[in-house]
Parts: C-alpha cells; sequence; structure tokens
C-alpha cells in the first residue's frame, strides 16, 4: 500500500567508492514512499547492501546526497545524524543485531533507551505475548533460536515505531516457517503507512514487495512493480527490466 507522492527516503546521483578506488555503487537514484515495502534484488556483488547502508546513515556515499524525511542526512554532523536515525529509522539484520548477554526484554527497549524516549512496558509486554516470547522475557539474547531472535529484532521494531525500516536479508538465516512469519510482519508494517527496504536474494520475499529494484554491478538497472516470481528473475538477469522508469 502506498499512502502518497512524498518521498520518506531518497538517493540521488549516489556513489560509494572503496579505498581502493573501485566503485562499488554508481550514480544510484531512487525514492521510497510512505506506506511501501520495496524490495532491492541483484546477485551477490551487485551492490544492494552497500546501497542500503547509504541509505539508512550507516555508511556515508562517496557522491551523491540521501535525503531521509527530507532532510540531507550527510550534511548533518554525525553526533546529529545519530540521534535523528536512533528516532526515525528501525533496522533488521540477517544476523539480528541483538546484545547477546542483554534479555530478550531490554533488547527490545534498547533503542527508545538510548534515544531517550520512555519505554512503554504495557505496549512491550504486549509486542512479546502477540510473538510467543513472553515466557522468555529475562532469557539472555544469545540462548534463543534464530528465529526467536528475529522475532525479537521485530519486536524491538514495533516498539519504536520509526518511519522507516530497512531489512538487509531478513530471512536469510531463517527456515521457511519463519521466513514467512518475518515477510508479514513487515508488509504489517509497510500497510501500516512506515517505509519498508529490504535487501534479499530471495525471490519468493520479493514477489511480496510493491516493487523491486534491480542492481548490477553498482547500477540501478531497472525498477518494477506487481511482479511474479519469472519477472522478478528476468529482471536480475537483464541489463533494464523496462516495466517502470527509474
Amino acid at each position: 500500500m502506498q499512502t502518497n507522492d512524498v518521498s520518506s527516503v531518497s538517493a540521488v546521483a549516489v556513489g560509494r567508492q572503496t579505498a581502493s578506488g573501485d566503485w562499488v555503487l554508481r550514480e544510484c537514484s531512487v525514492a521510497f514512499s510512505p506506506g511501501s515495502l520495496t524490495a532491492i534484488v541483484g546477485a551477490s556483488g551487485a551492490g544492494k547492501t552497500s546501497l542500503m547502508y547509504c541509505l539508512s546513515g550507516l555508511d556515508a556515499p562517496t557522491a551523491g546526497q540521501v535525503l531521509v524525511e527530507g532532510r540531507d542526512l550527510y550534511a548533518m554532523s554525525r553526533q546529529a545524524r545519530a540521534t535523528f536515525l536512533r528516532s526515525r529509522v528501525g533496522f533488521v539484520f540477517q544476523q539480528y543485531n541483538l546484545v547477546s548477554y542483554l534479555s530478550v526484554e531490554e533488547n527490545v527497549a534498547l533503542p527508545l533507551s538510548l534515544a531517550g524516549r520512555r519505554v512503554d512496558r504495557r505496549v512491550l509486554t504486549r509486542l512479546l505475548e502477540r510473538f510467543g516470547l513472553a515466557a522468555k522475557a529475562e532469557s539472555a539474547a544469545g540462548a534463543l533460536s534464530g528465529g526467536e531472535q528475529q522475532r525479537v529484532a521485530l519486536c524491538r521494531v514495533l516498539l519504536l515505531r520509526p518511519a522507516v525500516v530497512f531489512a538487509d536479508e531478513p530471512t536469510g538465516a531463517l527456515d521457511s516457517a519463519n521466513s514467512r512469519y518475518v515477510l508479514e510482519v513487515l508488509r504489517e508494517l509497510a500497510d501500516e503507512g512506515i517505509t519498508v527496504v529490504m535487501v534479499t536474494h530471495d525471490v519468493d520475499a520479493a514477489v511480496r514487495a510493491d516493487r523491486v529494484v534491480f542492481m548490477r554491478d553498482g547500477s540501478i538497472t531497472g525498477v518494477g512493480s506487481g511482479l511474479d516470481a519469472g519477472q522478478v528473475l528476468a529482471g536480475m538477469r537483464q541489463p533494464a527490466l523496462g516495466r517502470e522508469a527509474r
């Protein structure tokens, strides 16, 4: 679902060069609207994760601009950018990005605590119950299964209620049942008006998205919407998709 035409996140001619001089991103321009679920796909080395890291504030581009809710992310000071991102952006990673020695409850509340925001314990408790984690609220995150850890990561995002969620291969380490569960939650977030940007190599995950951004050799080669699995595979193989203008 797409709620309006205002971009929540956009990249303008973004390029990223390594210390050795290789360009891993080349003039990438793309926009993401509130209430949309977008999948970024491509072969290994295509630049998917590099683009997501630039979009999310984790890695500064060498060239171009990244705008989040109209603000130029890399024109901010490092401290201002960190403060802004803590309150407006959530992350779901393949490796969960939890603090292993903290409890489930502490991990879920951590982003709000770091941002200096009040943690609503009633909402936190309801989230743990919804995700089947209430009985493990005091357990160390490192003792959980992979599926359980990813559910903790999702609880953390839902408690934060960010404007944008970046998901980097969120189903890459999960079985099919847990993968479906994660994708359903990401779909729900988009339907509630949150911008969701997902990097994936999973065709089944990509077809659940409103739009698919195709990448190859550090460039965006096409953008398509309403695609089936065959079209996603074809788009990954072709230099350009041609279904939707970049």
